[in-house]
């Protein structure tokens, strides 16, 4: 066998033995668990009645991130509704997390996700409040503060305007990078229950970053989703 056919011998192994690598599925708990790295896998667990709005959904499933032995609090869920077929993620923050590392794991697990849910029917993402978001809660308020002013009190008509800093925020830029493969981006951002969170209840809703300082005594809080629409080459324009 000349060299040349021994390469792609082995070639063509490594192929098959590569078709042949399947999630392992616990059978005592139905979670799925597919290895990305040598000590990181990807969990994921179909959710059935465990979340409101079952009736309304076709299907749901939360996945996670496993490093060695460590499973991570940050799980976000994959809905699919019954009427239509669109798809959401529903990924509230952890305050045993950093803003970065919600992030990175996002990223690690977006490709599995979207194996089992269409991307291209993802239309919305719900992060919950943005006090729990850590640094970036702290990058919202600078700039709000810095846009449109202090202000004692939030009020319904301000609320555009924390929709309109969150779109040039890091998240937005951090989601459509993240969602660039797939086609999407953030097309606006929805906010509800708006207020100004003292400086004590930031600290308690998140993991201090040591060496962050500069924290103000009033952070922007709100509930956050986001509506994604399919990307728009700026080219073709």
């Amino acid at each position: 066998m000349t060299v040349k056919w021994f390469l792609f011998f082995i070639l063509i192994l490594s192929m098959v033995h590569c078709r042949k690598t399947k999630p392992a599925t616990d059978l005592k708990t139905g979670q799925k668990k597919t290895a990305i790295q040598s000590d990181i896998r990807i969990g994921s667990k179909v959710i059935h009645d465990e979340i409101p709005g079952s009736a309304y959904r076709k299907r749901a499933t939360r996945y996670f991130v496993i490093h060695g032995s460590d499973t991570s609090d940050f799980r976000p869920v994959f809905m699919e509704s019954a009427d239509g077929g669109m798809v959401s993620i529903n990924m509230r923050f952890k305050k045993t997390l950093s803003y970065k590392e919600h992030i990175g794991q996002l990223k690690l697990i977006l490709p599995f996700a979207f194996r089992e849910y269409a991307s291209d029917s993802l239309r919305d993402i719900y992060i919950g409040r943005l006090i729990k978001a850590g640094s970036l809660a702290l990058q919202v308020t600078d700039q709000f503060v810095t846009t449109f002013g202090k202000l004692k009190a939030i009020r319904i008509a301000d609320y555009p305007k924390i929709e309109q800093v969150l779109l040039t925020s890091e998240l937005a830029k951090d989601l459509n990078r993240l969602l660039r493969p797939y086609g999407l981006s953030v097309e606006h951002f929805v906010i509800e229950k708006a207020f100004f969170a003292t400086k004590n209840q930031f600290l308690s809703n998140n993991k201090i970053i040591p060496g962050h300082s500069g924290i103000p005594d009033k952070i922007l809080d709100c509930q956050v989703g986001m509506h994604i629409r399919k990307r728009v080459d700026r080219h073709k324009e």
